[in-house]
Protein backbone atom coordinates (compact mmCIF):
# COMPACT_ATOMS: atom_id res chain seq x y z
CA UNK A 1 0.00 0.00 0.00
CA UNK A 2 1.34 2.93 -1.01
CA UNK A 3 2.11 5.65 1.86
CA UNK A 4 1.98 8.80 -0.02
CA UNK A 5 -1.11 10.68 0.48
CA UNK A 6 -3.62 11.84 -2.20
CA UNK A 7 -4.35 16.08 -1.82
CA UNK A 8 -7.06 16.72 -3.38
CA UNK A 9 -8.21 20.49 -2.25
CA UNK A 10 -11.15 21.41 -3.04
CA UNK A 11 -13.07 24.54 -1.66
CA UNK A 12 -16.80 23.39 -1.47
CA UNK A 13 -20.12 25.44 -1.96
CA UNK A 14 -20.41 28.53 -0.44
CA UNK A 15 -24.20 30.19 0.22
CA UNK A 16 -23.71 33.15 -1.89
CA UNK A 17 -23.12 30.70 -4.36
CA UNK A 18 -25.31 29.04 -4.39
CA UNK A 19 -27.96 31.07 -6.19
CA UNK A 20 -31.69 30.18 -6.98
CA UNK A 21 -31.85 30.36 -10.78
CA UNK A 22 -35.58 31.27 -10.14
CA UNK A 23 -34.71 34.40 -8.49
CA UNK A 24 -32.67 35.27 -11.84
CA UNK A 25 -34.22 38.65 -13.79
CA UNK A 26 -33.69 36.96 -17.12
CA UNK A 27 -35.24 33.53 -15.87
CA UNK A 28 -38.74 34.38 -16.99
CA UNK A 29 -39.78 37.21 -19.24
CA UNK A 30 -43.42 38.91 -19.04
CA UNK A 31 -43.46 38.71 -22.73
CA UNK A 32 -41.54 36.13 -24.22
CA UNK A 33 -42.85 36.71 -27.91
CA UNK A 34 -40.24 37.20 -30.65
CA UNK A 35 -40.37 39.41 -33.68
CA UNK A 36 -40.75 36.36 -36.02
CA UNK A 37 -43.72 35.07 -32.85
CA UNK A 38 -45.38 37.90 -33.46
CA UNK A 39 -45.39 37.90 -37.74
CA UNK A 40 -46.33 34.58 -37.55
CA UNK A 41 -49.62 34.96 -34.92
CA UNK A 42 -50.81 38.45 -37.18
CA UNK A 43 -50.65 35.67 -40.36
CA UNK A 44 -52.75 32.98 -38.71
CA UNK A 45 -54.61 35.70 -37.02
CA UNK A 46 -55.66 36.76 -40.41
CA UNK A 47 -57.23 34.06 -41.74
CA UNK A 48 -59.28 34.21 -39.57
CA UNK A 49 -60.97 37.60 -40.28
CA UNK A 50 -62.89 38.37 -43.02
CA UNK A 51 -62.88 40.27 -45.90
CA UNK A 52 -65.76 42.60 -47.15
CA UNK A 53 -65.14 44.29 -50.10
CA UNK A 54 -67.08 47.65 -51.21
CA UNK A 55 -70.05 46.26 -51.94
CA UNK A 56 -70.73 44.54 -48.49
CA UNK A 57 -69.55 41.46 -49.32
CA UNK A 58 -67.61 38.61 -48.14
CA UNK A 59 -64.52 38.25 -49.92
CA UNK A 60 -61.81 36.14 -48.43
CA UNK A 61 -59.83 36.66 -45.91
CA UNK A 62 -56.88 39.16 -44.56
CA UNK A 63 -54.39 37.25 -45.45
CA UNK A 64 -53.53 39.32 -48.52
CA UNK A 65 -52.48 42.35 -46.39
CA UNK A 66 -49.71 40.41 -44.92
CA UNK A 67 -48.25 38.82 -47.40
CA UNK A 68 -44.06 39.76 -47.48
CA UNK A 69 -40.82 37.58 -47.79
CA UNK A 70 -40.17 38.69 -43.84
CA UNK A 71 -43.67 37.06 -42.92
CA UNK A 72 -42.84 33.99 -44.95
CA UNK A 73 -39.48 33.68 -43.57
CA UNK A 74 -40.62 34.16 -39.92
CA UNK A 75 -43.41 31.28 -40.67
CA UNK A 76 -40.37 29.11 -41.43
CA UNK A 77 -37.98 29.65 -38.88
CA UNK A 78 -41.34 29.17 -36.15
CA UNK A 79 -41.73 25.77 -37.91
CA UNK A 80 -41.77 23.10 -35.64
CA UNK A 81 -39.70 20.11 -37.67
CA UNK A 82 -39.08 18.22 -34.02
CA UNK A 83 -43.42 18.18 -33.58
CA UNK A 84 -43.35 16.73 -36.98
CA UNK A 85 -40.93 14.10 -36.35
CA UNK A 86 -42.02 13.55 -33.20
CA UNK A 87 -45.75 11.92 -35.02
CA UNK A 88 -43.96 10.80 -37.75
CA UNK A 89 -41.67 8.74 -35.34
CA UNK A 90 -45.05 7.75 -32.96
CA UNK A 91 -46.74 6.28 -35.98
CA UNK A 92 -44.42 4.64 -38.53
CA UNK A 93 -43.16 2.62 -34.63
CA UNK A 94 -46.70 1.31 -34.98
CA UNK A 95 -46.35 0.38 -38.06
CA UNK A 96 -43.03 -1.89 -37.40
CA UNK A 97 -44.36 -3.09 -34.22
CA UNK A 98 -47.66 -4.27 -35.73
CA UNK A 99 -48.69 -7.65 -37.05
CA UNK A 100 -52.26 -7.17 -38.05
CA UNK A 101 -52.58 -5.48 -42.18
CA UNK A 102 -54.65 -3.14 -40.95
CA UNK A 103 -53.03 -1.74 -37.96
CA UNK A 104 -49.98 -1.31 -40.28
CA UNK A 105 -51.84 -0.27 -43.03
CA UNK A 106 -53.67 2.82 -40.62
CA UNK A 107 -50.16 3.86 -39.03
CA UNK A 108 -48.79 3.71 -42.63
CA UNK A 109 -51.29 6.06 -43.80
CA UNK A 110 -50.49 8.16 -40.90
CA UNK A 111 -46.80 8.32 -42.04
CA UNK A 112 -48.07 9.33 -45.66
CA UNK A 113 -49.65 12.43 -44.76
CA UNK A 114 -47.02 13.61 -42.69
CA UNK A 115 -44.76 13.62 -45.30
CA UNK A 116 -47.57 15.01 -47.81
CA UNK A 117 -47.95 17.90 -45.58
CA UNK A 118 -44.42 19.02 -45.35
CA UNK A 119 -44.28 18.63 -49.45
CA UNK A 120 -47.67 20.95 -49.33
CA UNK A 121 -45.86 23.77 -47.02
CA UNK A 122 -42.57 23.29 -48.85
CA UNK A 123 -44.97 24.01 -52.03
CA UNK A 124 -46.91 26.84 -50.31
CA UNK A 125 -43.68 28.62 -49.42
CA UNK A 126 -42.08 28.41 -53.46
CA UNK A 127 -45.45 29.46 -54.69
CA UNK A 128 -45.64 32.88 -52.27
CA UNK A 129 -42.11 33.68 -52.77
CA UNK A 130 -42.03 33.73 -56.78
CA UNK A 131 -45.51 35.95 -55.80
CA UNK A 132 -43.30 38.14 -53.84
CA UNK A 133 -40.76 37.96 -56.19
CA UNK A 134 -43.27 39.39 -58.92
CA UNK A 135 -44.25 42.18 -57.00
CA UNK A 136 -40.59 43.41 -55.81
CA UNK A 137 -38.59 42.27 -59.32
CA UNK A 138 -35.83 40.85 -57.67
CA UNK A 139 -34.74 37.66 -57.32
CA UNK A 140 -35.08 35.77 -53.60
CA UNK A 141 -32.10 33.81 -52.79
CA UNK A 142 -34.85 31.51 -50.04
CA UNK A 143 -36.73 31.10 -53.56
CA UNK A 144 -33.86 29.39 -55.37
CA UNK A 145 -32.44 27.29 -52.53
CA UNK A 146 -36.25 25.38 -51.63
CA UNK A 147 -36.44 25.20 -55.57
CA UNK A 148 -33.18 23.40 -55.79
CA UNK A 149 -33.93 21.24 -52.89
CA UNK A 150 -37.40 20.46 -54.38
CA UNK A 151 -36.28 20.13 -58.14
CA UNK A 152 -32.81 18.07 -57.31
CA UNK A 153 -33.96 15.93 -54.11
CA UNK A 154 -37.47 16.21 -52.71
CA UNK A 155 -38.84 15.76 -56.24
CA UNK A 156 -38.18 12.02 -56.29
CA UNK A 157 -39.08 10.78 -52.97
CA UNK A 158 -42.73 12.46 -53.28
CA UNK A 159 -43.03 10.82 -56.33
CA UNK A 160 -41.79 7.46 -54.67
CA UNK A 161 -44.44 8.25 -51.97
CA UNK A 162 -47.44 8.82 -54.75
CA UNK A 163 -46.53 5.20 -56.37
CA UNK A 164 -46.72 3.69 -53.07
CA UNK A 165 -49.90 4.71 -52.13
CA UNK A 166 -51.69 3.11 -55.04
CA UNK A 167 -50.92 -0.22 -52.94
CA UNK A 168 -51.68 1.34 -49.76
CA UNK A 169 -55.17 3.00 -50.44
CA UNK A 170 -57.54 0.90 -51.66
CA UNK A 171 -60.30 3.36 -52.23
CA UNK A 172 -60.08 6.19 -54.10
CA UNK A 173 -61.47 9.06 -51.99
CA UNK A 174 -58.94 8.26 -49.43
CA UNK A 175 -55.64 8.70 -51.26
CA UNK A 176 -53.68 12.10 -51.01
CA UNK A 177 -54.33 14.55 -53.43
CA UNK A 178 -50.80 15.23 -55.31
CA UNK A 179 -52.89 16.87 -57.85
CA UNK A 180 -52.60 19.93 -55.25
CA UNK A 181 -49.01 20.47 -55.94
CA UNK A 182 -47.79 23.00 -58.11
CA UNK A 183 -46.06 21.87 -61.91
CA UNK A 184 -42.85 22.43 -59.65
CA UNK A 185 -43.24 18.82 -58.74
CA UNK A 186 -44.40 17.40 -61.97
CA UNK A 187 -41.52 15.67 -62.93
CA UNK A 188 -41.68 12.08 -64.22
CA UNK A 189 -39.72 9.52 -63.19
CA UNK A 190 -39.33 6.15 -64.14
CA UNK A 191 -38.81 3.41 -60.57
CA UNK A 192 -38.69 -0.06 -60.37
CA UNK A 193 -42.23 -1.55 -59.39
CA UNK A 194 -41.47 -4.98 -59.17
CA UNK A 195 -42.04 -4.90 -55.25
CA UNK A 196 -45.60 -4.68 -56.35
CA UNK A 197 -45.98 -8.32 -57.48
CA UNK A 198 -44.90 -9.40 -53.81
CA UNK A 199 -47.92 -10.69 -51.40
CA UNK A 200 -49.04 -7.61 -48.78
CA UNK A 201 -46.92 -8.21 -46.21
CA UNK A 202 -43.96 -7.94 -48.26
CA UNK A 203 -45.39 -5.20 -49.84
CA UNK A 204 -45.87 -3.49 -46.34
CA UNK A 205 -41.91 -4.59 -45.80
CA UNK A 206 -41.29 -2.42 -48.76
CA UNK A 207 -43.11 0.89 -48.31
CA UNK A 208 -41.96 0.55 -44.27
CA UNK A 209 -38.10 0.50 -45.70
CA UNK A 210 -38.90 3.11 -48.24
CA UNK A 211 -41.05 5.58 -46.38
CA UNK A 212 -37.99 6.11 -43.67
CA UNK A 213 -35.83 7.42 -46.23
CA UNK A 214 -38.66 9.67 -47.94
CA UNK A 215 -39.33 11.37 -44.35
CA UNK A 216 -36.01 12.00 -43.89
CA UNK A 217 -34.98 13.62 -46.79
CA UNK A 218 -38.19 16.38 -46.24
CA UNK A 219 -37.32 16.61 -42.34
CA UNK A 220 -33.39 17.46 -42.91
CA UNK A 221 -34.41 20.00 -45.98
CA UNK A 222 -36.87 21.59 -43.22
CA UNK A 223 -34.38 21.68 -40.90
CA UNK A 224 -31.82 22.99 -43.33
CA UNK A 225 -34.00 25.54 -44.27
CA UNK A 226 -35.23 26.85 -40.56
CA UNK A 227 -31.15 27.13 -39.71
CA UNK A 228 -30.95 29.68 -42.91
CA UNK A 229 -33.90 31.34 -42.39
CA UNK A 230 -32.82 33.82 -39.55
CA UNK A 231 -30.06 34.99 -41.65
CA UNK A 232 -32.36 35.86 -44.34
CA UNK A 233 -34.60 37.00 -42.37
CA UNK A 234 -32.18 39.40 -41.32
CA UNK A 235 -31.49 40.70 -44.38
CA UNK A 236 -34.80 41.06 -45.34
CA UNK A 237 -35.38 43.42 -42.64
CA UNK A 238 -33.00 45.89 -44.15
CA UNK A 239 -34.46 45.80 -47.53
CA UNK A 240 -37.09 48.45 -48.54
CA UNK A 241 -38.51 45.86 -51.13
CA UNK A 242 -41.30 45.22 -48.79
CA UNK A 243 -45.24 45.66 -49.23
CA UNK A 244 -46.44 49.16 -48.16
CA UNK A 245 -48.55 47.83 -45.60
CA UNK A 246 -46.21 44.75 -44.38
CA UNK A 247 -43.47 47.72 -43.86
CA UNK A 248 -45.53 49.44 -41.27
CA UNK A 249 -46.08 46.15 -39.34
CA UNK A 250 -42.81 45.60 -38.98
CA UNK A 251 -42.01 48.76 -37.97
CA UNK A 252 -44.41 48.67 -35.47
CA UNK A 253 -43.28 45.45 -34.32
CA UNK A 254 -39.39 46.72 -34.04
CA UNK A 255 -41.25 50.07 -32.09
CA UNK A 256 -43.07 47.23 -29.46
CA UNK A 257 -39.63 45.32 -29.09
CA UNK A 258 -38.66 48.36 -26.87
CA UNK A 259 -41.71 48.33 -24.91
CA UNK A 260 -41.65 44.78 -24.38
CA UNK A 261 -38.15 45.44 -23.27
CA UNK A 262 -39.31 47.70 -20.33
CA UNK A 263 -41.76 45.61 -19.47
CA UNK A 264 -39.88 42.48 -19.17
CA UNK A 265 -37.50 44.75 -16.86
CA UNK A 266 -40.35 44.11 -14.52
CA UNK A 267 -38.92 40.89 -12.76
CA UNK A 268 -35.88 43.15 -11.76
CA UNK A 269 -37.93 45.58 -10.65
CA UNK A 270 -39.77 43.09 -8.16
CA UNK A 271 -36.85 41.70 -7.10
CA UNK A 272 -35.13 44.64 -6.08
CA UNK A 273 -38.41 46.14 -3.90
CA UNK A 274 -38.44 43.01 -2.26
CA UNK A 275 -34.44 42.66 -1.30
CA UNK A 276 -33.88 45.98 -0.87
CA UNK A 277 -36.84 48.20 0.24
CA UNK A 278 -38.81 45.52 2.38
Amino acid sequence: MSNKLINKSTKGTIQPGREFRALDKGYVSVDERTVEDLMVFAAGFAKLLKYYNLNDEEDGDWTRFITDEAVLLATIVNSKPQKIEKNFNASFSKAKKFKSPSKKELYLKKCFLEVYKIALKFDDWLLRFRDIERFSKKELPVRIEVLNAVTNKLVFQLKKLEIFQEVLYTKEEEKLDFSKLSDYWNVEIQLDEGWKKDNKEAQFEHLIDELETIFQSFYETLIYLRTKSPDYLRKSFATDTHYPETALFIAFLKLFEVTKGDLNQLNQRHLDFYYTRL
